[in-house]
């Protein structure tokens, strides 16, 4: 069971190189796989389940979908509070705030 966490942090990882690399079509997907199996395992760690929303709210930013990564960024912060990530928690509000206009 481990090695499905293992391999999703991993995968994690691949995904933000791919977004950094600005090839969004081919890390979304990787980022919706791992949000799958974190979302579907207790075992999951909050930290890593927020860094992949974050990481697919950077995605939605730079894709030009505000609407989705206000989305993101939003479950973001709350396991980022969770988490007790004060830098998580203020770049969640940071991007929180631009969207909104603020």
């Amino acid at each position: 069971m481990g090695d499905q966490l293992s391999w999703a942090d991993s995968m994690r990882h691949i995904a933000d190189m791919r977004r950094e690399q600005k090839e969004y079509t081919k890390a979304e997907p990787i980022y919706t796989d791992v949000l799958e199996v974190y979302r579907s395992r207790s075992d999951t760690r909050v930290l890593d389940h927020a860094n992949a929303l974050r990481g697919l709210a950077l995605l939605k930013d730079a894709a030009g979908t505000p609407e989705e990564a206000l989305l993101m960024w939003r479950a973001a912060r709350c396991l980022y509070e969770q988490a007790g990530v004060e830098a998580g928690i203020d770049e969640c509000q940071s991007h929180i705030a631009f969207l909104l206009g603020m």
